[in-house]
């Protein structure tokens, strides 16, 4: 350094907000058995690796911070970083209650600030296996067999002397240590230990999904761990892969201001949230774009994308006799909810909430369908000439938007839904097939008595069109 006093000064007037909280997650880029838990949600993921985490006592530290250690008689000194200092992690133990041995990392995650003041610190770990001479953390790996814990383990950071005064002013929040494990070659099979060699860590951070996905092939499962993941627009995720998150309230995938697409057929994104409020200005797009057949969705929640009149959180472009599949998804933010532009795809929406002035949308129509149930539809569906519409086990209500309508142009059959008191459907054209069974509105039965009083809307639909409830024809 040039001026070590000056930067040392410099440097005791930044604080480094490190209190890291420890989260353990087991994962795989392939569909190994894995587990996790989390210090900050007690989750266990179905599979047969059961981790705990303990503190150096034996005490379970979930949902707790551990901090940085200052010497004996300074416990209550404020945690100052600056060239030369070490700082000690409280230790922690990694327990394994299953009966499969693991192998795990150990990688600084979370980062939120000046993410370059990291190359000023090394890490190491130390006390793994009775191991007395410390580890550098970059490219540890611990093994751990079933039924074990390990010794307490250290992870110390130590500002390098080196530290200029580029590094002043700067500061680290949110800033984390994860536990990544996944299956390890020891248990046989009838043939040999080595069937999991390949088993892979799951995804901490963005640069390492981008890798996960370039490297992906058809029936790989990219799966990334808690944390927030930005994923760039030019990132093509290939045919047949599956990007699984550490659930939807944990795993937040950011996508740019053009939303992102998914080009390939077979390709699953299920357990997360996709952040598309940067893509609010899209038109015939999306927070994510779906274009591949059996494009899936599941278990996840879409927010936000395009927010003027052509935008969607969710945009699908498919070719004839391509089908794409939303299932158990809430979906919010866009325009319109599921928009089907000027395409020759079918959809299928199952177990989903959605909330848009549009939650379902069909721009121009064709030889396809639209196939809802088990759903929640907050606002104006419609939907163009298509084949058919078929909603079954769904609820009608107004949303947001302050629209509860359904306005139709083909053939459309409701079983077993509920719309509350403000729901109307409108018929579009004439000439086409309105079926209702076994329905209710507002807690009434609908029947076809009574259709033309509960639904006074639009008499097209029994004038112009042909309206069945309960196999009766409403008359005109």
């Amino acid at each position: 350094m040039n001026n070590t006093k000056t930067t040392k000064r410099a440097l005791l007037s930044s604080v480094m907000a490190m209190l890291l909280c420890i989260t353990m997650l087991i994962g795989t880029t392939f569909a190994w058995f894995t587990d996790s838990e989390s210090t900050a949600v007690n989750k266990i993921q179905a599979g047969t690796l059961d981790i705990q985490l303990l503190d150096a006592q034996d005490n379970s530290i979930e949902g707790q911070s551990l901090a940085w250690q200052k010497a004996a008689g300074h416990e209550n000194d404020v945690v100052l970083w600056e060239p030369g200092c070490t700082y000690n992690l409280q230790s922690f133990k990694i327990k394994n209650n299953g009966n499969l041995a693991l192998k795990y990392k150990i990688v600084i995650s979370g980062i939120v600030g000046d993410a370059e003041l990291l190359e000023a610190i090394d890490f190491t770990v130390s006390g793994v296996d009775g191991a007395t001479t410390a580890a550098n953390l970059n490219g540890f790996e611990g093994k751990l067999a079933a039924n074990s814990t390990t010794d307490a383990i250290t992870i110390t950071g130590h500002m390098k002397e080196s530290a200029g005064n580029e590094y002043q002013n700067q500061s680290i929040d949110g800033i984390g240590i994860t536990v990544v494990a996944t299956q390890a070659t020891v248990e046989y099979d009838s043939n040999n230990n080595t069937y999991d060699e390949n088993a892979t860590y799951p995804v901490t951070n963005s640069a390492d999904l981008v890798a996960a996905i370039a490297d992906a092939t058809a029936g790989s499962v990219v799966s990334l761990t808690s944390g927030t993941f930005p994923l760039p627009t030019a990132s093509i995720v290939g045919e047949g892969v599956t990007i699984a998150g550490n659930g939807a309230a944990n795993t937040v995938v950011v996508t740019e201001a053009t939303g992102y697409t998914l080009e390939n057929d077979n390709i699953t994104i299920k357990n997360l949230t996709v952040d598309g409020t940067a893509a609010s200005r899209v038109n015939y797009a999306g927070a994510i774009n779906l274009k591949g057949n059996n494009a899936t969705i599941e278990d996840s929640v879409i927010r936000g994308g395009g927010t003027g009149t052509w935008g969607a959180s969710v945009y699908v472009n498919l070719g004839a006799g391509e089908t794409a599949y939303i299932r158990n998804t809430k979906i919010s933010g866009g325009f319109r909810g599921i928009f089907l532009g000027s395409q020759s795809g079918s959809v299928v929406v199952d177990e989903c909430e959605i909330d848009a002035v549009y939650p379902i949308n069909v721009d121009g129509g064709g030889n396809f369908t639209v196939s809802v149930s088990n759903s929640k539809l907050h606002g104006w569906t419609s939907y163009a000439q298509i084949t058919k519409a078929t909603f079954t086990d769904t609820e009608f209500s107004r949303g947001a938007s302050g629209y509860d309508v359904v306005a139709a142009y083909t053939d459309t059959t409701f079983t077993n839904c509920t719309f509350d008191s403000n729901f109307e459907v409108y018929a579009q054209v004439a000439g086409f097939n309105f079926v209702f069974n076994n329905c209710t509105k507002d807690g009434t039965p609908v029947t076809a008595d009574n259709f033309k009083t509960l639904f006074p809307g639009d008499s097209d639909v029994w004038t112009k069109c042909t309206c069945t409830v309960n196999g009766v024809q409403v008359t005109a």
